[in-house]
């Protein structure tokens, strides 16, 4: 009998930023009613420190907030 081949490691897992790191996630208000994007969700974050754009955390849309 001979013997098998050793399987492969794993795959490493996908690294996460540190939590200082994230950006901030906000909710939004238009009219003082809650803003909700097209796709349901109503969580967003200023990409890449951008204070005048809204990205959608579920789907990445992005809005100007000026």
């Amino acid at each position: 009998m001979t013997p098998s081949p050793t399987p492969p490691p794993p795959a490493p897992a996908a690294p996460v930023p540190p939590a200082d790191t994230r950006p901030a996630s906000i909710t939004v208000r238009v009219g003082g009613k809650p803003f909700r994007c097209p796709c349901g969700c109503n969580v967003f974050h200023h990409p890449g420190g951008r204070t005048y754009v809204y990205e959608c955390n579920a789907c990445g849309t992005w809005f100007n907030g000026k």
